[in-house]
């Protein structure tokens, strides 16, 4: 599974919109350093609540 072992030090990618959840929910197993989420009602569309991140990654 391609992910983003070519590079070697730390990324942060965050993509908006719907279709940009995948990269807040998945950013664990492609290799990023960090992600974003809400605290409360986010700011733009595809934002997770922080809520739902623990959830996520405490899986």
């Amino acid at each position: 599974k391609p992910g983003l072992e070519f590079i070697h030090h730390p990324v942060v990618i965050i993509s908006m919109g719907k279709e940009g959840k995948v990269t807040r929910t998945k950013c664990k197993e492609n290799g990023c350093a960090m992600t974003f989420s809400s605290v409360g009602s986010g700011s733009a569309p595809g934002q997770v609540s922080l809520a739902e991140m623990f959830e996520i990654f405490s899986k």
